[in-house]
């Protein structure tokens, strides 16, 4: 077989592979940072998070400005940012207690 009939042959199989229809397969991929995004959105949007993480700012802060109530310190700037995250948390672990069927209780 000389090169050229090689090289037509190798023409003829490349033109039956472009004729032929092409299956792409697409694939779900779960990346490890694309779980990270809905898990903050349920952590920052569960009010017992905030709850608990208001009450961790409060409580240390609190006992400090009562060591000393006459000195100006960041605890009162502490303090005036995490108490109403409380507040807001606490609305709405009792808006959900008051909206829930009484059957859920049970």
């Amino acid at each position: 077989m000389t090169f050229s009939k090689q090289f037509d042959k190798i023409e003829v199989t490349f033109a039956k592979q472009i004729n032929k229809p092409i299956l792409m397969k697409i694939e779900l991929t779960n990346r490890p940072e694309m779980k990270i995004l809905p898990l903050l959105k349920q952590l920052i949007s569960n009010p017992w998070i905030g709850a608990l993480a208001s009450l961790a700012i409060l409580i240390p802060s609190l006992y400090i400005i009562l060591d000393d109530v006459t000195v100006l310190r960041k605890e009162y700037i502490l303090l005036l940012i995490a108490f109403p995250i409380y507040l807001k948390s606490l609305k709405k672990i009792f808006d959900e207690i008051l909206d829930s069927p009484d059957d859920s209780l049970k």
